[in-house]
């Protein structure tokens, strides 16, 4: 498999892949360490595939991401793999694991415009080591403000309302700024 993978803190950078690939694929890796090598995610190594390329890629086979993504791709708040996996590079705001998991979803459900299956949320929250799990599936149904609940069990989805649409924008700028 062909990839690109950046070190922004450490300086340093590998490319895997044919030659084809890195001649394709090197002005938008340094386009990419340029525009953000003083950002504050740079303590994070990051796996990257060109990612205005995905982002194209992902418009045209799903087109549920649309141009505004792309600014905070650019930005350095998160990562859109080849799958269509969203990554959050940078701090997530909120004071306590509850807070953090929320803004994740809503980060995640605004960036993917499609309903989010609660259990596939748990890696996210478990990579940013905000997994309350005595408290995962009360804390998205006690919030009506942010979210629409759905099902029960282990395959509950929530969607977000339009004031989550709105808070999503909101962490994503102070995320980019």
């Amino acid at each position: 498999m062909s990839e690109i993978n950046v070190n922004l803190r450490e300086g340093s950078f590998s490319i895997n892949g044919s030659e084809e690939f890195i001649e394709k694929h090197m002005k938008d890796l340094f386009g990419f360490v340029e525009k953000n090598k003083n950002k504050a995610f740079a303590s994070q190594t990051e796996k990257i595939e060109a990612p205005s390329e995905h982002l194209k890629d992902l418009q045209a086979d799903s087109g549920k991401i649309d141009n505004t993504i792309q600014k905070y791709v650019d930005g350095g708040a998160i990562h859109i793999d080849s799958e269509g996996f969203v990554s959050i590079l940078g701090r997530i705001p909120g004071n306590s694991k509850s807070e953090k998991m929320k803004n994740i979803a809503i980060i995640v459900s605004y960036v993917k415009k499609a309903p989010m299956v609660g259990k596939e949320l748990k890696p996210l929250f478990e990579k940013h080591a905000c997994l309350d799990a005595s408290n995962f599936a009360a804390t998205f149904k006690n919030e009506k403000r942010f979210f629409v609940k759905k099902g029960k069990g282990q395959n509950w989805t929530i969607e977000l309302t339009q004031p989550g649409e709105e808070k999503a924008v909101e962490l994503l700028e102070e995320m980019i700024s």
